[in-house]
């Protein structure tokens, strides 16, 4: 029994065929994008009382544990081989 799964061929991640922009990264670029506009709104608010360093080290910690995270996931999960596990 495989322990991965094979990617359909019918969807394609690509938002434009033949450039390397994927559908996945961008809803990860708009989801922080969004987020971090909504951050700074609440502060221009002032419901939340946050420096402006910590919110841009939360959002780079976050990206960077997203990539990193990804990365070992799709390692574990997608590799036919088997050769990470």
């Amino acid at each position: 029994m495989p322990m991965y799964m094979q990617y359909p061929q019918w969807l394609s991640p690509e938002v434009i065929p033949g450039l390397p922009i994927r559908w996945y990264g961008l809803m990860y670029l708009v989801a922080f994008g969004i987020s971090y506009w909504l951050f700074n709104v609440q502060i221009r608010q002032r419901k939340i009382q946050v420096e402006q360093d910590t919110i841009i080290n939360l959002y780079f910690y976050s990206i960077l544990g997203l990539l990193l995270g990804a990365r070992i996931f799709s390692a574990l999960v997608y590799d036919p081989t088997g050769k990470y596990l």
